[in-house]
């Protein structure tokens, strides 16, 4: 572990390692999720939906509606059929603060989800699960059998047999050894499965 004060300098290939998208795939990517034509018919995508569902709440924090920022995502998808890379469509785009917003909150949509596909662990340490929080942690299920671990602390037993249940159904994930829910303090899993996060 790093234990001085450290700056890391990460270049764009460091994205290359853990399968990231590069950015003409980023690019392809939010044109597809931005087809928010297709919304509600048997061609829509899950994308689009999650897409949609992010711009219904943030639409509201910028203090506009959802119909402007679905309008602004056009705009860039409409770019994106000349553009060569995500940065030159945002670019192209650096005036129009809706284009802005909506090509942001793409970004981070499906960095975080190639992330999520490529992590081998999930760990949730400190969270307040009960069966009805679950719900809000998992927005698709993962296809490639990561090993989830979640730390909670002083839960009954009857809840916690359901919250292990829901979490092993929101992930997708058969193999019930991959899935574990530890009655202990975040600290107290750090100490014990250090070696587990290592490897």
């Amino acid at each position: 572990m790093i234990r001085s004060k450290t700056t890391l300098v990460i270049g764009p290939g460091a994205g290359l390692e853990i399968e990231l998208p590069d950015k003409r795939e980023l690019l392809t990517k939010m044109a597809g999720g931005f087809d928010f034509a297709r919304l509600g018919s048997e061609l829509q995508t899950r994308d689009m939906v999650l897409l949609a569902r992010h711009f219904e709440k943030f639409a509201r924090r910028i203090s506009t509606t959802e119909d402007k920022l679905r309008e602004a995502g056009q705009r860039i998808r409409t770019s994106a059929r000349v553009g060569h890379s995500v940065d030159a469509v945002l670019e192209q785009h650096s005036d129009d603060n809706l284009a802005m917003a909506a090509g942001k909150l793409a970004l981070i949509h499906y960095i975080l989800q190639s992330e999520a596909a490529s992590s081998k662990k999930i760990v949730f340490l400190g969270f307040d699960f009960d069966p009805q929080t679950v719900d809000f942690l998992f927005d698709y299920t993962y296809s490639h059998d990561p090993d989830v671990i979640a730390a909670v602390q002083g839960m009954n037993e009857p809840t916690m047999k359901a919250v292990l249940r829901l979490m092993r159904r929101r992930t997708g994930i058969e193999d019930e050894a991959l899935v574990t829910l530890l009655d202990m303090r975040c600290f107290q899993f750090m100490r014990d499965y250090s070696l587990f996060l290592e490897s």
